[in-house]
């Protein structure tokens, strides 16, 4: 509940945003990342701009980078009718501080679940419980 009000305020607080959406910080930048070609099977950039940009340059160089992780996000009702976008095109950054589970799939349940029961079991040896 205090995410959902911190970012509802903080969306009060910007009527010149279109919304706020929740993102995660990746230790890579998009730069350093590439896609397999499927016809080919060769390794190709993400996006096509010429290869001594920045795809070149040491990684600790490249500006830091986010993952929109679909957590939370908040648009203004007038927005979405206005502009007939979900989410607008000013989109502010809400930075949390841990990436979110996301369950999409009966195995990211089952994932989650496993990870609970190790944690507890984990939790409980520090403590001396059982």
């Amino acid at each position: 509940p205090e995410l959902v009000d911190d970012i509802l305020g903080t969306l009060i607080l910007r009527p010149d945003v279109d919304s706020i959406r929740t993102v995660s910080r990746v230790s890579n930048s998009v730069f350093k990342m590439r896609i397999i070609n499927r016809e080919t099977n060769l390794i190709e950039n993400v996006v096509s701009i010429p290869r001594e940009g920045p795809y070149n340059v040491a990684k600790q160089s490249l500006p830091e980078t986010f993952l929109l992780n679909t957590y939370l996000d908040a648009t203004w009702v007038k927005v979405v009718l206005e502009k007939q976008l979900s989410l607008g095109e000013k989109m502010l950054p809400y930075i949390l501080d841990e990436t979110p589970v996301d369950i999409d799939t009966k195995e990211d349940w089952q994932r989650l679940i496993k990870t609970c029961s190790s944690y507890e079991v984990y939790l409980n040896q520090k403590t001396g419980k059982k």
